[in-house]
């Protein structure tokens, strides 16, 4: 749980920069622990949203990648 609390040490000193944070979306094999994400809205009083697809980085390569090959339409 300790990624709960280096993103928390995160939005708080980006709250001190004066961009206070209102929803975090996250992604990643992590975010199938529901656990993990309650603990993460918990410690920073905000709504966490997961995203429909949860490795969002593998995603956009692979649409890149298609792009590259001339894929699409």
């Amino acid at each position: 749980m300790s990624v709960c609390y280096q993103t928390q040490d995160l939005v708080e000193a980006i709250a001190a920069d004066g961009a206070p944070l209102q929803i975090l979306r996250v992604d990643g094999s992590m975010v199938r622990n529901n656990y993990m994400l309650q603990k993460l809205a918990d410690l920073l009083k905000v709504e966490v949203h997961r995203s429909w697809t949860i490795e969002t980085t593998a995603l956009g390569a692979a649409l890149m990648a298609r792009l590259q090959r001339g894929l699409f339409g």
